[in-house]
Formats: structure tokens, C-alpha cells, sequence
């Protein structure tokens, strides 16, 4: 089991965050307090961490739902290497940036594939 995930009392409440956090990016990520930068280390650090894989054993998804997510997330690191710097932090003037809106995309993508996976 994933560490952090051990002190979730919640998995339900870490399963909606994660869901929460993929519906803003597919929304443009403008309601996200913290610029992009927060939206990295959210997505990377607090949901899609380095033990990925685990939260199909912790309940969280299903091995459907983590490759649809797992897809998504490559997408974004391609997008957004580790260690990019400089980035802009202003999630409205990102909104015309073709790196972002390529993510976005994604996203949007994802969400639609969670949808037809869940009335499947």
C-alpha cells in the first residue's frame, strides 16, 4: 500500500480528488489556486506519484481506470518534462498556449473514456 494513501482515512475522498484534479485540467486548470506549478506537483506528487500502479491494489480505480489516467499522464509529462523551468504560472494566459491546451486536450480525452468506461 502507498504510504500517504495508509493515512487517507478516505479512499473514496482521494479517488474524488483525483477525479476533481483531471476535470479542472480538462477545464483549462484556471480554477486551481497556485498557478501551474501547483497543478504539477498535484497531479505528480499528490495523485499520480511514483506508485501509481498501487492504487489499483488500494481500491482507488481499476486497472481500466489506470490506464486511461496512466495514458493521460504520460501525455502530460511528454508536455511538460521533469524539471521544465520557467514556466508561466497565470492559468489565463496559458489558456492560448499550444503545450497546455495540447494537455487539456488530453484530458478531455480521458474524461471521456472514464465516462464510456463507467457505462460500459
Amino acid at each position: 500500500m502507498i504510504d500517504w494513501l495508509k493515512r487517507m482515512p478516505d479512499i473514496e475522498a482521494f479517488r474524488k480528488g483525483l477525479l476533481d484534479l483531471l476535470d479542472s485540467i480538462a477545464a483549462g486548470g484556471t480554477d486551481i489556486y497556485g498557478g501551474f506549478t501547483e497543478i504539477l506537483c498535484m497531479w505528480f506528487d499528490d495523485y499520480w506519484g511514483r506508485k501509481a500502479r498501487e492504487l489499483i491494489d488500494d481500491g482507488v480505480i481499476n486497472e481500466g481506470e489506470y490506464e486511461i489516467l496512466n495514458r493521460f499522464s504520460e501525455k502530460f509529462r511528454i508536455a511538460y518534462p521533469k524539471g521544465t523551468r520557467d514556466l508561466e504560472q497565470d492559468m489565463r494566459k496559458l489558456q492560448g498556449d499550444p503545450t497546455w491546451m495540447s494537455v487539456v486536450r488530453a484530458a478531455k480525452q480521458a474524461k471521456a473514456e472514464l465516462d464510456a468506461l463507467a457505462s460500459s
